[in-house]
């Protein structure tokens, strides 16, 4: 029962921290989107940056330091997504993006170690080296590609662990052909069943 809880209901599953940080910027995202639609994109645009520095120290007090390198990706994406393909949105895109990232590094250099700073810090100069490269030559994507892996890659991200955890608790020795067997029939099931079910 105990293992029953950890996998299914308290998402006890080291890659799945993530989905407890994103139940809170979903709630961000729909008082922003609220925001918007009652007031201006410029208070839209204050109010998720402002609760996205709550939503920094929430998980900071609540989850593992590490999580909370990401939190201002979230709100980066929402202003991608709102800009319009000109050189000034350019620019307002990757000044918010060194912005948080300096933000983030910064708290990380003070209150945790220099190598979690670092990778913060690779981690947003990535975007920013990426989103110039996209700036420069865009992917056109003109049919939607019928890729297996495409199709189950999250099922693949959301299972994998799980299935360790179970083989952890089940199997003296698990080979890398085990995991990799009880991985495939357990995201080929879990497609299956979220196919089904719609979701």
């Amino acid at each position: 029962l105990s293992l029953i809880y950890r996998l299914f209901i308290g998402f006890d599953d080291g890659v799945l921290w993530f989905l407890k940080v994103l139940f809170i910027l979903y709630f961000t995202f729909a008082v922003y989107s609220y925001v918007k639609k009652s007031f201006n994109q410029l208070y839209a645009n204050v109010s998720i940056n402002l609760m996205t520095i709550a939503v920094i120290a929430i998980v900071w007090c609540v989850f593992p330091i590490y999580c909370t390198i990401s939190v201002p990706m979230f709100v980066l994406g929402i202003m991608t997504s709102n800009s319009v393909d000109t050189s000034l949105s350019l620019r307002k895109l990757i000044l918010s993006v060194l912005v948080w990232g300096t933000f983030v590094c910064t708290y990380l250099l003070v209150y945790e170690t220099i190598a979690l700073c670092i990778h913060a810090a690779i981690n947003y100069m990535f975007i920013v080296v990426a989103i110039l490269v996209l700036y420069k030559i865009p992917i056109i994507i003109k049919a939607k590609p019928k890729l297996l892996f495409a199709t189950i890659s999250f099922d693949l991200y959301l299972v994998h662990g799980k299935v360790l955890d179970i083989l952890r608790c089940t199997m003296d020795n698990i080979t890398l052909v085990d995991f990799m067997a009880y991985t495939f029939v357990f995201v080929l099931a879990f497609y299956m069943l979220r196919v089904k079910l719609k979701i």
